[in-house]
């Protein structure tokens, strides 16, 4: 437990305002930029900063469920 650095092999989502991380951490930046593309399909496309960090952790479980399913 604890605060981490991102590296290359934990990616996270940040604001380029800002500059503050948040969200999930991902595996790698192909499945960050994949839970992105992934968002900006949906109808009520939200901008993902306005999300409360349990809706933002709902639409990641929601892509990881995509990804099983797909795989």
């Amino acid at each position: 437990m604890g605060v981490r650095v991102s590296n290359r092999t934990n990616v996270c989502l940040y604001c380029s305002t800002t500059g503050l991380a948040f969200g999930p951490v991902f595996a790698s930046s192909f499945d960050a930029e994949d839970f992105l593309s992934w968002w900006n399909t949906h109808d009520d496309a939200t901008d993902l900063r306005e999300l409360t960090p349990a809706e933002l952790a709902i639409a990641y479980g929601r892509w990881q469920t995509r990804q099983v399913v797909e795989a």
